[in-house]
């Protein structure tokens, strides 16, 4: 935000409610620096929930990249909370690539993510992607797609000249 924002200009801006959810949540953060006041006292003056405003500067913990790229793909706040529980940066980037590459909505960004947090299931599903890259690279299956749904990780090979398993 401009440092030469008064007070009375953020709390008028806040109020409008016409800023993106990243504008809202920088400027929410500016707005209590300039007051010197806790996050709830600012919910009080806006007479928004303290967990809103919470939440609001919860997505600031995202890197300035990854507030790009979830802006120009058109996530929602919530596809950026269920992505902020992975607290690994690099595993966080990783799956926001997975879910603008699939367009997942927010459901299923939040079952993605919750498959990411097991760690033992995580470490055996790749295992299973390791094998299914190994029969790719070997040309032992001709393909292989991936669907998330809410909850898991759905994976189909496809082998040439294969009518039925035997």
């Amino acid at each position: 935000m401009d440092g030469k924002l008064t007070q009375e200009e953020a709390l008028r801006l806040l109020r409008a409610r016409t800023l993106s959810v990243w504008e809202d949540a920088a400027l929410l953060r500016e707005y209590i620096r300039l007051c010197g006041i806790t996050q709830s006292e600012c919910a009080v003056r806006l007479g928004r929930s303290q967990s809103s405003v919470a939440n609001r500067l919860r997505l600031l913990r995202l890197t300035s990249d990854e507030r790009r790229a979830m802006q120009e793909a058109g996530l929602s706040e919530r596809h950026a909370r269920a992505l902020l529980r992975l607290g690994d940066a690099v595993q966080r980037q990783a799956a926001l690539r997975t879910v603008t590459e699939r367009h997942l909505s927010v459901a299923e960004t939040e079952g993605y993510v919750e498959t990411l947090l097991r760690p033992a299931e995580t470490a055996e599903l790749g295992a299973l992607l390791a094998e299914v890259r190994r029969l790719l690279d070997a040309g032992m299956c001709a393909g292989a797609e991936e669907s998330t749904c809410p909850g898991g990780l759905s994976v189909t090979l496809f082998f040439p000249g294969s009518d039925a398993f035997p």
